[in-house]
């Protein structure tokens, strides 16, 4: 038994070393967990519309809804997590997403669901995600040391790829057959779980002492921030290729997404 605990502790050492401090260690715990209930309605989404309808382009949109917020909002949301306590947004985006993922339970359990219903279902929960992910990044560089923040980021990554993209989708298939409302439970669960892994813990106040402090002026600086950061985006040679390449490489990996579950 002590072995196994040893062995245990350098494993854990190996994944995420103490250097990089407790915290951080929370913070990719729960953020993996939510990975994996993102992975498992990566899954469920369009196989639950396709129980719906045999129509292609309507299947498709099923995977669109999802993508969509990030398209409309990332670029307003990486601003908003700025500009309030990052905890906090991830409380509300994660409650708000338990209860849509609740209604829809609800809504298939009842045998009520339609298309229109789980578009606008998906749509929220793309929505909680964009806030999710930009403020469970954007909470990083609050909690590791600048020197540390490579191996911190790699590791978010690397538990994004394996949850979210690899072994979610997987066991969202899986659960999809076993009964439609099954994912939605589990993603339920490992939202309300990534928040009990981080309950109680602390993160330093990253906000502008001279930040806005009304509605007015609030909004104001979002629209100034960002302008100020598509100027640069666009006016940056290196970065610009980068975001163009990867748009359009999102559209054609989207492209085959959306209808892969024919």
């Amino acid at each position: 038994m002590t072995g196994s605990a040893s062995l245990g502790r350098r494993v854990l050492e190996w994944l995420v070393p103490a250097r990089i401090g407790m915290p951080f260690r929370r913070v990719l715990g729960a953020n993996t967990i939510s990975n994996l209930g993102d992975g498992i309605l990566i899954a469920a989404g369009p196989l639950l519309a396709a129980s719906l309808t045999d129509d292609p382009f309507f299947i498709s949109i099923a995977a669109l809804v999802v993508q969509l917020p990030w398209l409309v909002l990332s670029l307003g949301a990486g601003v908003i997590v700025d500009r309030l306590p990052r905890l906090p947004l991830i409380h509300i985006a994660s409650w708000v997403r338990a209860a849509v993922l609740t209604v829809l339970i609800a809504l298939i359990g009842l045998s009520v669901l339609d298309l229109p219903m789980l578009f606008v279902c998906l749509f929220a929960l793309g929505c909680c995600e964009v806030f999710l992910d930009t403020s469970w990044s954007s909470i990083v560089p609050d909690l590791v040391p600048s020197r540390e923040l490579g191996i911190a980021n790699a590791r978010l990554s690397a538990s994004h790829r394996i949850m979210n993209q690899l072994l979610g989708p997987a066991l969202g298939g899986l659960l999809f057959v076993v009964a439609h409302a099954i994912p939605y439970g589990v993603a339920v669960v490992t939202t309300l779980l990534a928040l009990v892994v981080i309950a109680g813990m602390r993160v330093p106040d990253h906000r502008d002492p001279d930040a806005a402090d009304s509605v007015e002026q609030g909004l104001a600086r979002l629209r100034t921030e960002l302008a100020e950061g598509i100027s640069w985006l666009w006016n940056h040679a290196p970065m610009r290729v980068l975001s163009l390449t990867l748009f359009a490489f999102n559209i054609t990996y989207g492209i085959t997404w959306g209808l892969l579950v024919i």
